[in-house]
């Protein structure tokens, strides 16, 4: 869970960024994210999933039921199973990459940023407007 918690942040914070996210909130609900959590976002928890997942690693030790030490396969099973999770992200990664011309570099670029689909429809960003919940400008910067 650490390691997921780990990527999901730093994807949304220095991937697909603060600032986005930010200019995603404002537009659901007309105000944008408290700095606290930008604080939170970027340094604050970072650091203590990395921390966390770094003790968890030195503090390791394989796991017994009483005096019973299990055997190494028991032992690499369980990994093989609880590390099943994180194996689609990795492989869907290079699926995208393989799929997608051009240099490694630009098809990192074009992966890494929301599509041409990605925000509300018209309707809702004129909705949206005449409900005072989001200023012509926000859309004008976002296009």
């Amino acid at each position: 869970m650490t390691i997921f918690a780990l990527i999901e942040l730093l994807v949304m914070t220095f991937i697909y960024g603060v600032k986005r996210v930010d200019d995603n909130m404002r537009e659901m609900t007309g105000k944008g994210v408290p700095i606290l959590f930008k604080i939170a976002w970027c340094v604050t928890t970072p650091i203590l999933l990395v921390v966390t997942l770094g003790f968890t690693v030195y503090t390791y030790k394989p796991p017994s039921y009483g005096r019973y030490e299990y055997e190494p396969w028991h032992i690499s099973l369980g990994w093989c199973i609880s590390s099943s999770s994180l194996v689609p992200i990795p492989l869907y990664l290079f699926y995208r990459l393989n799929k997608t011309p051009g240099t490694i570099l630009e098809r990192f670029k074009v992966n890494l940023r929301p599509n041409e689909k990605w925000g509300p429809q018209e309707s809702l960003e004129q909705e949206a407007i005449q409900n005072g919940k989001l200023l012509e400008d926000d859309i004008q910067t976002r296009s």
